[in-house]
Order: structure tokens, then sequence, then C-alpha cells
């Protein structure tokens, strides 16, 4: 392209040493030196591009042979060294494996830190804003009225205030009864302080005790602001990779992800561990078993195990709440160990 116009047109390209290249084409011969030329690296079998110093512009597609041109009149011995680099598989293998030993525990341990140091010091404002209206949001598909009778609602309500009404002032503890056929028996904490139940897992539990575990364990999501920490990891991490990749649309679809990130109680393992850590303990204090926990949980697994085995079974986020839990096993020995 001669800088012009956008057609392309056929020309000659010479170099010659010790620095001068030679343009044949479109009725007259053309001299420049290399220090007028913009050369562009060498990328893969894109084609190399020559910018002259008037605009106009070459396009090479036999990069072997531009590469070998260029090393004979010593052009190589003036590249950049990432120039150079990036023409050699065996190093930019090296520095990808580099970058993914750098990246791996910046992911792993880096963003979970920073992300709870941030969560820390945003005002509870934040999560009352952020799940203003994720109940909503449920209630129009994935959630139905409950069908417990007015005396088991009472006693979801009784035991719900002795869990809550001594927790951390910060936050507004909300009891939300509701039903489900697309979801099994479950309770999952919206940031703020609204606990919803689910009528399947009062059917399951044998004891007002485990009830309560339960209840303090979604309490403990609450207090540790676990889902806000979970959309900082989830933005942070989005954006870490659209930083790498240049991929604009990936931190554009952050915003579009919050709800699902919102009503997902698929917490991480350390986030379990510490929930159940807080649930433990408040038994504890209280003179209960800690240990009511787990066998309720090990009738939702098994509940859960009973249904994934129905293929026409409703299926969405929340209803994966054992999927990337501890083992109840795991989580009945350090519960155990809290109370030695």
């Amino acid at each position: 392209m001669d800088g012009r116009t956008s057609e392309s047109r056929p020309v000659q390209v010479r170099l010659s040493p010790p620095d001068t290249l030679w343009l044949d084409g479109l009725g007259t011969t053309r001299r420049f030196t290399l220090d007028q030329v913009q050369i562009g690296d060498r990328l893969g079998t894109m084609p190399r591009s020559f910018t002259l110093p008037d605009g106009a512009r070459l396009e090479i597609d036999d990069n072997d042979r531009v590469d070998a041109a260029l090393a004979e009149i010593g052009y190589f011995s003036r590249m950049t060294l990432v120039a150079r680099l990036e023409g050699r598989y065996r190093w930019v293998v090296i520095a990808t494996l580099v970058t993914l030993a750098i990246l791996g525990p910046s992911v792993a341990y880096g963003i979970p830190w920073l992300s709870r140091q941030v969560a820390e010091r945003l005002p509870p404002e934040t999560d009352r804003y952020i799940s203003s209206n994720g109940l909503r949001f449920m209630d129009q598909g994935l959630l139905d009225p409950t069908d417990l009778t007015p005396l088991e609602q009472r006693r979801m309500e009784r035991l719900f205030a002795q869990v809550t009404q001594d927790t951390d002032p910060r936050f507004t503890f909300e009891l939300a009864l509701r039903s489900s056929k697309q979801m099994e028996a479950n309770a999952f904490a919206l940031p703020g302080g609204t606990i919803v139940v689910l009528d399947d897992l009062v059917a399951l539990a044998q004891s007002d005790d485990e009830i309560l575990a339960v209840l303090a364990h979604e309490a403990g999501h609450v207090i540790h602001r676990h889902t806000l920490r979970q959309i900082l990891q989830a933005s942070a991490i989005s954006l870490l990779l659209s930083a790498i990749t240049a991929d604009v649309g990936s931190a554009m679809n952050i915003a579009v992800a919050l709800p699902t990130i919102l009503v997902d109680s698929s917490y991480s393992r350390a986030f379990e561990n510490e929930a159940d850590s807080y649930a433990g303990k408040w038994m504890a204090e209280q003179d209960k078993d800690p240990l009511a926990l787990t066998r309720l949980l090990a009738r939702m697994e098994n509940a859960s195990n009973d249904k994934d085995g129905n293929e026409n079974s409703a299926q969405s986020g929340l209803s994966n709440y054992l999927s990337s839990h501890p083992s109840t096993s795991a989580r009945e020995q350090a519960l155990e160990q809290l109370t030695d």
C-alpha cells in the first residue's frame, strides 16, 4: 500500500549491506536506510510489515526469507531482546511457564487474601446493596412460598432468633422461608443478613439442634462476608485475564455474571470451613452438639445423591450445594476438634 490508498500493488524489495532497502515498482526505484523504516516483529505466520517514511507499508508473506535477508546484513544484532526472544519457541515456552508460575500462586493465594482485605474495609451497606434484588430475583423463578404450617413457621422464627439475636450488629438478619420444585433441600445466605431456608431442609432435620447448626453455619457466611469476597475474587480473576488477553469483553461480562454469583451457594472449601468453624463454636457455647451440623449434612448428601439419579430432575446453580464442599467426614473431624 502506497500510503495514499488502500489498494495493494506488487513491488520488489532488496536488502543490501550495511543498512539499505531498495524498492522497485510503481515505475521507480526508491532507496531507504533501515533507520528510516519501521520493521514489524515476526508474529507467527502473519505477514511481516515494513512501514516507510511516507506512510507506505510493505507486507511480505515469506517470513523465513525476510529473517534470512535481515540476518545477512546484520539487522538481527540490532533487534530488541524481546523481538528476538519472540522468534524462538523455546524462550516463548519458558516465558509462558514462568508467567504461569507467577500467576498460579497469585490467583490461588493472592486474590483470596486481597478480596478479604477489601471486603473488611467496605461498609456492610455494600452487602445489602448487592443483595437488594437477590431474593426478588429468585422468587421470580427458583423459589415458591413456603408450605410450612403457621406452627412450623413460628418454630423456625424462634430458632432463627436464637442464632442471630446476639450476632454482629452490623448486619440485619432476616429469615426467608421458601419451598422449591427446582432445588434440593438447602439453606443459603444472601449478603447483608437474609438467610433462606427451604421446606425440604426443615423436613430432613430430625431435631432443633440440627436446624440451629445450619442457621449458625449460614450466619457464619454472612458475618465473614463470603458472598462479597466471592464476587471480588471472581471479578479480580476476570479482570486479570482481561488484562493478559486484552479481552475487554471479559471485563464487561462481570456485571452480567454478578446475579449468578450472588445466588450460587457453592462456596469454596475455605469459606465452608470458616462457616463450619463459626457454627461449631456457637453450638459449643450454647452447650449443644456441634456434630448436629454434619448429621443433617449427611442426610442432605444422601437426598442429593438420590435426586441426581433422576435424569429429569431440574438443575440450577443453587442445587449443587454439596458440589464444592469438603466431605462430610472431614467436616466432622474438624468440628470434633472444637469440642476436644
